[in-house]
């Protein structure tokens, strides 16, 4: 491949390196324009080399990670993972701990999530840089007059979760609902400035905004918590200030609980054993707090467009739909795309997802796609949306959804069922690759969960020809779920209550880091 002409009329790439490189401001007017942003991953190789060979491995490591701004804005993992693998080693060492953060995340979020690189990052930069960046923030003192009542005192804290209504309103609304205020007392915490949404304040003791979190420890202190719950996983923007000054008695994370926050930050992570597997004791310095049941109360949304008659019956062949992250598409799932669309005549596929704003990723799938030898004119990619209920509404022109591998859907397979529109799901034993087959057992669905590739592209095909069965499942899917322990409250309470009492009986992580001499 010939990219010397390339790269040789790029223009000059914007330097950062008399600034802080944690201070990502990412807007269109300010991106670098650098000679990887068009470029396939495939071809960095020899674009990295070129650069090399003509400016030396600083200055091309620096054109790295400029284009790492565009690839983090345009929520791709695989490309930036692909970037921070040729420049890591060659950036300024402070440029390198900001490196080794963002790798952290993208690690587990790209197409093949990558568990033990996720921790190998985050002790490099706990080693590194982390340990030093909260050296100096001691722990707060909590309150000295008495509690007023018996009840356990627990806070959400949610950062960025805001911006994506749909999300919140269905993973951690129904949770608060779910706890009465006669065992729990119950504060939200969130980022920003903006009141919260009052429908969210009438269900809490107290909802903060908090703006700057890493400044909030004394707020969040005054409350008097027994467990903080943060809502987030790990990344270059979690709040590391405000997790080392303690402001409760227990700090512990409740999602995306298959990352960790290095040996002091957290002291457990609360999950479904259902959903615990051996990658969590691999990659987790924290302690794991297993729960016989969700720990999250999920809902329908209430903007939910009513089911409606599947497709086939108004177009003439099934419509497949695949609605997660277009980074989730890997080689070997188009392939078994392919063969599903070959074997189901007249058959169509339908994307859908936030991230084909993005022109890279609609070339990456269109790519991947066509090199698996499916004709486009049988793809369509919907437009954006941000309603949830045109979002949802999606779901009516769906028969049949197509779950990602190695990297399942999460709420994405929920409103799937939702709408009446079955998921087949290839299934594994890392956490994020076993979502799938746990939506799919609260409504009684094993038969849709598969482990291998040719089992999926063998019940994908299956399930096209029981027309019968798709009709009754979009006819009784959502009685289904609502019924389920997924959204029906049931001991959710008390099972609640457990987890916070078995995570305030667990040595703070600290404690364990100095009791390991660390």
């Amino acid at each position: 491949m010939d990219t010397g002409s390339g790269f040789r009329q790029t223009l000059p790439v914007r330097s950062r390196r008399q600034g802080d490189p944690t201070s990502r401001i990412r807007t269109s007017q300010e991106w670098a324009v650098t000679v990887f942003d068009d470029a396939p991953v495939a071809a960095f190789s020899d674009i990295w080399r070129e650069l090399v060979a003509a400016d030396g491995a600083a200055a091309a490591a620096m054109q790295a990670w400029d284009a790492m701004d565009r690839t983090t804005v345009q929520c791709d993992p695989d490309r930036t993972m692909a970037l921070t693998a040729l420049a890591l080693d060659h950036l300024p060492e402070n440029y390198r701990q900001a490196c080794l953060l963002e790798m952290a995340w993208n690690s587990v979020h790209g197409s093949r999530p990558d568990y033990a690189l996720h921790r190998r990052c985050v002790d490099q930069w706990w080693i590194g840089s982390g340990r030093a960046s909260v050296a100096d923030v001691k722990p707060v003192p909590k309150p000295r007059r008495p509690r007023r009542d018996q009840r356990l005192r627990i806070g959400f804290l949610a950062q960025m979760m805001l911006r994506n209504p749909h999300y919140f309103n269905t993973a951690i609304v129904p949770t608060l609902a779910a706890l009465p205020k006669d065992q729990f007392a119950v504060f939200l915490y969130a980022e920003g400035s903006h009141p919260l949404p009052e429908t969210l304040v009438s269900l809490v003791e107290h909802a903060k905004p908090l703006g700057d979190l890493n400044s909030a420890a004394w707020d969040i202190a005054a409350d008097d918590l027994d467990v903080l719950f943060y809502l987030n996983g790990f990344g270059a923007y979690s709040p590391f200030q405000l997790l080392r000054a303690r402001p409760a008695t227990r700090i512990a994370s409740m999602m995306h609980c298959y990352t960790t926050f290095g040996p002091e930050l957290i002291d457990a992570v609360v999950q479904d054993r259902d959903l615990v597997t051996p990658v969590h004791a691999q990659t987790l310095h924290e302690v794991v707090v297993e729960s016989d049941g969700p720990v999250l109360m999920l809902g329908v949304s209430a903007d939910a467009p009513p089911v409606v008659t599947a497709p086939r019956h108004r177009v003439g062949h099934i419509v497949f739909g695949a609605f997660n992250r277009a980074n989730k598409i890997t080689a070997e799932l188009a392939l078994a795309w392919a063969q599903i669309l070959d074997s189901v005549p007249k058959s169509t596929l339908l994307l859908a997802n936030f991230t084909y704003q993005h022109v890279n990723h609609r070339k990456s799938v269109l790519s991947l796609l066509s090199d698996a030898g499916v004709d486009l004119e049988r793809v369509a990619i919907a437009p954006f949306t941000s309603e949830t209920a045109e979002y949802l509404g999606l779901y009516s022109t769906v028969d049949i959804a197509l779950d990602t591998a190695p990297f399942n859907g999460g709420i994405t397979t929920l409103d799937a069922i939702s709408q009446g529109v079955p998921v087949v799901t290839l299934c594994s034993e890392d956490p994020n690759g076993c979502m799938g087959r746990y939506f799919l057992s609260h409504v009684g669905r094993h038969d849709l969960v598969t482990n291998d590739h040719a089992s999926y592209v063998h019940r994908a095909i299956a399930l096209a020809d029981e027309g019968g069965a798709l009709d009754h499942w979009r006819d009784t899917a959502r009685d289904r779920l609502l019924a389920s322990r997924l959204i029906r409250p049931g001991d959710f309470s008390d099972r609640f209550a457990d987890v916070v009492r078995t995570v305030l009986a667990t040595p703070s992580a600290p404690d364990r880091a100095v009791a390991r001499g660390g």
